[in-house]
């Protein structure tokens, strides 16, 4: 798998657009972990696929990242923050953006030269 740091090559209004994405998407995969469980950026990349650059920098946009030493990190995420985000920005937990079920398999059809 090969990731790509996109947030460079875009303009003002796509950075913003992506950025609002992986906000949401971000808050969904914080909050539906379990309360206990320590999350760091690379469970965070693996579950969503957004490199780590992108994920801190969402983070620290979303203002949910607190300045502390723990586990050898510099920062950690406040949960609470993301739920207050997350509640602030009218976030649906549940929902995904793209639904898996909307994807239906077709066969496929032969082009016009093909029954000639």
């Amino acid at each position: 798998m090969m990731l790509i740091f996109l947030a460079a090559a875009l303009s003002d209004l796509g950075r913003i657009a992506y950025i609002h994405y992986w906000s949401q998407t971000l808050a969904r995969t914080i909050l539906t972990c379990p309360s206990k469980k320590t999350v760091t950026v690379q469970d965070l990349r693996e579950k969503t696929y957004i490199v780590p650059e992108d994920i801190i920098a969402t983070l620290q946009t979303m203002d949910v990242l607190e300045q502390k030493k723990k586990g050898g990190a510099d920062a950690v995420i406040n949960k609470a923050r993301v739920r207050a985000w997350a509640d602030t920005n009218k976030v649906d937990l549940k929902a995904y953006p793209v639904d898996p079920n909307a994807f239906v398999a077709r066969e496929q059809s032969r082009s016009v030269s093909e029954d000639t």
